[in-house]
């Protein structure tokens, strides 16, 4: 059993070093980033943080990344609690954010620079750095990796291994629909226990490809979307900017997908419609197909065994 997620991450991008863990897409296409280049850059990350004097169990915010998934490695590599942030919450809430989690360091990516100035003035203490390519307006952590004292990779190995299972892990929001979103403290005891359960239920593997549609501030976002994802060596896709949820279930094909639930009453409307213009077999046909889906998940979320008789059905349901 490892102590951290941390821990099973890092030897998950030994085992699966030429394989991909990211895709991220550029404008035109989507490109992978490699296990092996995954880690070699959360490492680095780390490094940097270690320079400007990250203390053990320090929170870090993150705003405006298109790489969190790599911020928030390094944060965790480096001792620390990243603590993701939504670039679309008004400076107001994300003012009241950084103070609930007391960070005084922020990691913010170019295009988001001029805000973090904003928010550094507003916040006693805090001090933005830059992350990402082309981070020149801002003091970067490279910057500081070029530093003649700057963090070794043997600092960065001894940080990891001081972490224990009641160490903090992340700082998780809720989704604030009734009032301000909520910060949440975990230990990485809890994220190990969460992504433990949740493979039980979900029956979660290495082979899955994950596109989520929340908001990554969210803790669902997280927890599904990247902890047990990492944890089990899936393949997760970041959603370009501004694409519509159908275009990217074409685009990704996904197996798992984390949508905010006016997302799925969408995708509800789009098929009653579609199907509503079938010939009326073809209705019956499709009816049928979803109940026999709908009855196998609900066994399988319930851990229930699944009966020959129905996933004979399933199968012969696909294929029609």
């Amino acid at each position: 059993m490892h102590p951290t997620l941390l821990h099973a991450v890092f030897e998950k991008a030994e085992a699966l070093a030429s394989r991909p863990v990211l895709w991220r897409n550029s404008g035109s296409a989507y490109h992978p980033l490699l296990w092996r280049d995954f880690a070699t850059r959360g490492r680095r990350c780390a490094r940097g943080l270690l320079s400007l004097g990250l203390e053990p169990g320090a929170n870090v915010c993150v705003l405006g990344t298109s790489e969190w998934p790599i911020a928030l490695l390094g944060v965790m590599a480096a001792g620390g609690a990243p603590a993701l942030l939504d670039e679309r919450w008004p400076d107001a809430v994300l003012l009241a954010a950084i103070r609930r989690t007391g960070a005084r360091l922020l990691l913010v990516e170019r295009d988001y620079f001029a805000r973090a100035q904003r928010l550094e003035k507003a916040v006693a203490g805090l001090c933005a750095w830059g992350i990402g390519d082309g981070t020149t307006e801002a003091p970067s952590l490279e910057a500081a990796l070029a530093r003649p004292d700057a963090a070794s990779e043997s600092a960065v190995d001894e940080r990891m291994a001081a972490l224990t299972p009641g160490s903090r892990a992340a700082v998780l929001f809720t989704s604030g629909t009734t009032a301000e979103p909520k910060a949440v403290a975990v230990s990485h005891q809890s994220l190990l226990w969460t992504t433990e359960k949740l493979t039980r239920v979900l029956g979660f593997g290495e082979a899955e490809t994950v596109l989520s549609l929340l908001p990554p501030a969210l803790a669902a976002a997280q927890t599904v979307g990247l902890h047990l994802a990492l944890r089990h060596g899936a393949q997760i896709y970041l959603p370009r900017s501004g694409a519509r949820p159908i275009d990217l279930l074409r685009e990704v094909r996904p197996t798992v997908v984390l949508a905010p639930p006016r997302a799925w009453e969408r995708f509800a409307r789009t098929v009653e419609d579609r199907l509503s213009a079938e010939p009326p077999k073809r209705q019956k046909v499709e009816r049928w197909a979803r109940g026999l889906a709908l009855e196998r998940n609900r066994r399988e979320a319930e851990q229930q065994s699944v009966a020959p008789s129905l996933a004979a059905r399933c199968r012969l349901a696909a294929t029609l």
